[in-house]
C-alpha cells in the first residue's frame, strides 16, 4: 500500500462490496475499510484476491508482486 492515494477520497455513486481473501495483508483491508461506500468482507476466496461487486457485476482482482512475474 505504498502510495499517496487516499481511498476515502474516491468518489462512488452507490455502495459496493469488496470481498478480500483472508490471506491478504491486514494493512490493505484496513485501507479499503476507509472508503465509506465500501462494505469490506474478509473471506476465503476460491479465485482471486479481491472480488468487487457493484451494479450487478463482479470484478476479480489478483494482486501480484514483481517477484511473482519474475518466477
Amino acid at each position: 500500500v505504498g502510495h499517496n492515494m487516499r481511498v476515502e477520497s474516491i468518489e462512488v455513486e452507490a455502495p459496493f462490496e469488496i470481498r478480500v481473501d483472508e490471506r491478504e495483508p491486514q494493512q490493505i483491508v484496513d485501507e479499503l475499510r476507509r472508503c465509506p461506500m465500501a462494505k469490506v468482507v474478509v473471506a476465503s476466496l476460491e479465485i482471486g484476491d479481491y472480488l468487487i461487486e457493484a451494479n450487478g457485476k463482479t470484478i476479480v482482482v489478483e494482486r501480484k508482486a514483481i517477484v511473482d512475474f519474475q518466477q
